[in-house]
């Protein structure tokens, strides 16, 4: 076990890469939250995003060349994505006046997993294609689901979420 000690406040939303001598986080610094890439074994990081936005929920793809998160648009939260090896190049995957959160790629890289309030205010998952932009809604669940992640099983791919029913949360 190692503690790194970073200059920068709410650091949240760990991500460690594929190479497991980096990892991603977001984090804030003089009152602005971007997501930083830091090197595990030397402390060092830098800022990915470097913007006035409120970015959050950083993930790698399972290769490690895409980066997904969060990104605070004209109030809602949207979905972002850019190459880890060129950050400028961004990418938004979701648009629209609600919110969406969480996200997080599947096992093969082609889709990003999500939460989305679009339907009524309630969170539910979908995927977007990163190809194609494709979107798919895999719940409608009056209570809402949240938190989508890819689980490999001896039956194949799943996906874990938190569920909201009957007044608790549950996986």
């Amino acid at each position: 076990i190692k503690k790194i000690s970073l200059d920068l406040d709410e650091v949240e939303s760990p991500c460690i890469l594929p190479n497991g001598r980096q990892a991603l986080v977001a984090a804030t610094k003089e009152g602005v939250a971007d997501i930083y890439l830091v090197n595990l074994e030397t402390g060092e990081y830098r800022n990915l995003t470097n913007d006035a936005f409120f970015d959050a929920n950083p993930r790698i793809s399972p290769d490690g060349t895409l980066v997904v998160y969060n990104r605070r648009i004209s109030g809602h939260h949207k979905i972002v994505m850019f190459p880890l090896g060129n950050p400028s190049r961004r990418i938004d995957l979701t648009f629209g006046p609600f919110a969406d959160v969480a996200p997080y790629f599947s096992t093969d890289g082609s889709e990003v997993l999500y939460s989305s309030n679009e339907d009524d205010g309630i969170y539910n998952l979908r995927s977007i294609n990163i190809k194609t932009g494709v979107i798919q809604q895999f719940s409608d669940a009056l209570g809402g689901n949240m938190a989508p992640a890819p689980l490999t099983s001896e039956k194949g791919d799943r996906i874990g979420f938190i569920s909201y029913f009957k007044g608790e949360y549950q996986l």
